[in-house]
């Protein structure tokens, strides 16, 4: 008698086996892989809410910034305008105590009988129109103009004889112009 030995139904069992391993194998990489998956996009999802919190108090921060800047332009501004205010301010009194000064000379210079009837100045030439009784009284006026400290190179563009004036004694027109001395 002979031995027989049916080896199928072990072959059948080892390939069941090894199927139930292999799903089981591949269930657990699935489980893993999905395990990965879920834990990297919870990862990624507080990397995004952390970054957009800070980019949310970053854009808070600019509007801070912002107004902060534009609240400097306008101190800038306003710095602008009184250092302006100051230079002008300083020209002024400069100018005032020089024209002052030149007016002083001109009361000084003056000779009874004759008196001006405009003064105009640009920059250091000055223009004067007037009336004197005589000719006299005009040479005399110059006189005191070139002797002054105040005035240099006075010229005597015209004169020109009037009519009587209320006073009954003939006048004349006169034109001068003249330079300041010394920046004045």
């Amino acid at each position: 008698m002979t031995a027989r030995i049916n080896l199928l139904p072990w072959r059948e069992w080892a390939r069941q086996r090894r199927k139930r391993r292999f799903f089981t194998q591949l269930g657990l990489a699935a489980t893993a892989a999905a395990a990965i998956v879920v834990l990297a996009g919870v990862g990624f999802g507080t990397s995004i809410g952390q970054q957009e919190q800070r980019n949310r108090f970053l854009a808070s921060n600019l509007g801070d910034l912002d107004e902060r800047i534009a609240e400097l332009d306008e101190l800038v501004v306003r710095r602008d305008r009184v250092v302006e205010q100051t230079r002008a301010l300083d020209q002024l009194l400069a100018g005032g105590s020089n024209t002052r000064h030149l007016l002083d000379e001109f009361a000084r210079t003056a000779v009874p009988g004759a008196y001006y009837t405009s003064i105009t100045r640009r920059g250091d030439v000055i223009a004067a129109q007037g009336k004197a009784e005589s000719n006299d009284r005009i040479a005399a006026l110059m006189r005191n103009l070139q002797d002054s400290s105040a005035f240099d190179a006075p010229l005597l563009e015209s004169i020109e004889k009037g009519s009587q004036d209320a006073a009954d004694t003939q006048a004349a027109t006169f034109e001068l112009t003249f330079t300041t001395s010394g920046g004045t």
